[in-house]
């Protein structure tokens, strides 16, 4: 696992509980598009990257992998 992928999960942990690693985040209800938006936030804020509107799709916020994928892509 890697630090980013370490940072993102405790990030959502503090906000929404304890949850598994490759858990899906939005069939299992942990996030929701108000989270999506607010994990956003974080990222841009911590990382001080900014993301494309295209890139914010349900399938690039699917588990704690897809969005660190995403974030290193950046």
């Amino acid at each position: 696992m890697s630090d980013l992928s370490t940072q993102i999960h405790t990030y959502l942990q503090e906000q929404y509980g304890p949850f598994e690693m490759n858990a899906d985040l939005l069939e299992s209800g942990i996030i929701d598009s108000l989270g999506i938006v607010e994990l956003i936030g974080f990222l841009e804020d911590e990382l001080s990257i900014d993301f494309d509107a295209s890139t914010i799709t349900a399938a690039n916020f699917k588990n704690i992998a897809t969005i660190a994928a995403l974030v290193e892509n950046k």
